[in-house]
């Protein structure tokens, strides 16, 4: 038997409305799912000045629904990885965004205020092989043919970077050369910048830079021992310079001032230091008094036990435990 006409249209009716309330509910499902569905981005719960670093326990999370979040802000991983510093003021409830921060930091922190900021270059072999970086302190040697001398000691590196230069091609076609330099930037007094910078244009070849001694972190530095023109002739008596060195690489304990805690036991006639009595026992008793006398002399640099502010004799420094310190 024939379908009639009208029971075709309404079977087409009935197949269209069944498709667009399928999309209709598709539609309302998306939706919903973005109404549950949320992320995170972070505002300032405080005021941070200018060329301040950004530190995540500045930051307070605010969750919105997915895709309500600002595209142009940054994230909770990038200021955990630090470098984020403000370029301008901030105030509380501000979204941290490329305009308003940025990987510059203040070079002046750590210095006073009347001090300059200057920066001078000098390769990796002429200081600790690089090694010097944001935050040490190092004195400035100027070696030259008619002697050495230090004109500054206890110099803070505030930050460093590497220049990569790289020469012509050889006219033989060989590969260009490249040479590669430490850049420190630095604070001091105007006078003793204009100085500095003084000695770079004369004698930048001959400056070294060598790691301040470790004592300067809780002792004013022996200025008396950095004194005059110091100069090496063949016929020298050689120097030991082991006394007073292990070559266990033993790590003192140390308060927060870096003042040791324990003082090591120098009873080894050789190149070593123990770290304990029991140890100190339990070796050779025999090199104990023969090396007793090197242990004092070496005390005050491989104990560092003087109170940083005494001026104690140099005996009291060698013997002295660092527990004593205040």
């Amino acid at each position: 038997m024939a379908k009639k006409p009208g029971m075709k249209n309404n079977t087409f009716l009935w197949g269209l409305a069944a498709v667009l309330g399928l999309g209709v509910a598709g539609v309302i499902i998306a939706l919903a799912l973005n109404l549950i569905q949320t992320q995170t981005y972070y505002i300032l719960k405080e005021d941070v000045p200018s060329r301040a670093e950004v530190t995540p326990d500045m930051l307070q999370p605010v969750t919105v629904n997915k895709g309500g979040a600002p595209e142009a802000a940054i994230g909770l991983k990038e200021v955990q990885s630090g470098g984020v510093y403000t370029s301008h003021p901030l105030i509380a409830g501000d979204i941290l965004t490329a305009s308003n921060v940025g990987g510059n930091a203040d070079v002046s922190a750590g210095v006073p205020d009347n001090w300059v900021i200057t920066s001078f270059s000098v390769p990796p072999e002429s200081a600790v092989g690089g090694r010097i970086q944001k935050g040490y302190y190092f004195d400035m040697l100027v070696a030259g043919d008619n002697g050495s001398y230090y004109p500054f000691v206890n110099v803070l590196a505030l930050d460093t970077s590497v220049d990569v230069a790289a020469s012509a091609q050889g006219q033989d076609g060989s590969a260009a050369a490249t040479t590669s330099s430490n850049q420190y930037v630095v604070g001091m007094s105007p006078e003793n910048a204009a100085k500095l910078q003084q000695i770079m244009k004369a004698s930048s070849s001959d400056v070294k830079l060598v790691l301040s001694p470790r004592q300067n972190e809780y002792q004013k530095p022996k200025l008396a021992d950095y004194e005059g023109v110091f100069n090496y002739t063949q016929g020298d008596e050689p120097v030991n310079l082991g006394e007073g060195t292990d070559y266990t690489f033993t790590s003192l304990p140390r308060d927060a001032f870096g003042r040791p805690t324990q003082e090591l036991k120098d009873c080894n006639p050789g190149n070593a230091v123990l770290s304990d009595d029991k140890a100190c026992k339990a070796g050779d008793s025999s090199g104990s008094s023969s090396s007793s006398g090197s242990s004092k002399e070496a005390g005050s640099e491989s104990t560092g036990a003087a109170d940083a502010n005494s001026g104690g004799a140099a005996g009291e420094e060698a013997t002295g435990s660092a527990t004593t310190a205040p």
